[in-house]
């Protein structure tokens, strides 16, 4: 074990179980992020993004079926998700917010599935279920929905808008746009996801694989986090990685600085591919 790995994993042993992850992301992604999805004048509590094979786009309302939530229409999908988690003027009405979103879907993309109050089933399952924020708990009858296939820049991909006067009666939407950005675009051997310790662990000809061929290879650090870690000390432990993760490369492919980007971004709500990982890389390859 080199000095470098050796103090990663001392460091990373000591985290506790919240997960906040560097993320892996399309550098286009940052410089054209749709920021007039944000509604003027809210203000944003909480911004995530990730490149994920998992995004949860939904298209109906939920519904509880001998006490199981089930969702008549929805889509697993493959892209760059970013969300916002806004809070709006206590004054707004929220059903202006609603036909504003309305109005982006519809000239952008399509329109596919619209409610408000009760028809959008339990507020409580949105909030805590489905979008895992709790601030968004309010009546059901004070709760607006809608979601939609929505294109940005000319990419193709998906835009949902959940929004509500929650239980403090304060106005809050919670906004998610899926860029299809991997449609086609990746095969299956085009990105590995690799626990700190796997890369000694026979992974070298994979690794290997993915600088053939001219391709360049994003590399995304992510790595277990507690809220309480001062931003600081959080990018200090996160350059120490990428530091072994240099040192590492360096032996394996010799000329990888010119193939590649390591990437890194503030800390986000994000789930590991192993829920037991300390910590983990990801890297994609990408056709020039």
């Amino acid at each position: 074990m080199t000095l470098f790995q050796a103090r990663t994993a001392s460091f990373l042993n000591g985290l506790s179980a919240t997960v906040l992850s560097l993320l892996l992301f399309s550098p286009h992604s940052l410089a054209e992020m749709p920021d007039s999805l944000v509604y003027p004048g809210s203000k944003i509590e909480v911004f995530e993004e990730r490149l994920t094979d998992e995004a949860h786009v939904i298209l109906s309302a939920p519904k509880r079926v001998s006490n199981t939530l089930r969702l008549e229409n929805e889509k697993w999908v493959s892209g760059f998700e970013q969300s916002w988690l806004i809070r709006l003027d206590r004054n707004e009405d929220n059903a202006s917010v609603r036909r504003f979103y309305e109005e982006q879907i519809a000239q952008q993309g399509e329109l596919l599935f619209s409610c408000e109050g009760r028809a959008c089933g339990t507020s409580s399952d949105w909030a805590n279920k489905l979008l895992d924020q709790a601030v968004l708990t309010g009546r059901d009858s004070n709760q607006y929905y809608v979601s939609g296939k929505y294109s940005h820049n000319n990419t193709p991909g998906w835009l949902s808008v959940y929004i509500v006067k929650n239980g403090r009666r304060q106005n809050y939407a919670h906004i998610q746009y899926v860029s299809d950005t991997r449609a086609g675009q990746f095969g299956p051997n085009d990105v590995i996801y690799l626990l700190l310790d796997d890369l000694d662990q026979g992974q070298r000809d994979r690794i290997r694989r993915l600088f053939d061929g001219g391709n360049h290879v994003l590399i995304g650090l992510q790595m277990r986090h507690t809220e309480s870690l001062a931003l600081a000390e959080w990018e200090s432990r996160s350059d120490l990685m990428e530091q072994w993760l240099a040192e590492y490369l360096d032996k394996l492919v010799p000329d990888w600085k010119s193939k590649s980007s390591v990437l890194q971004t503030p800390p986000a709500k994000a789930t590991p591919e192993n829920p037991d990982a300390d910590a983990w890389f990801v890297f994609v390859s990408i056709k020039p």
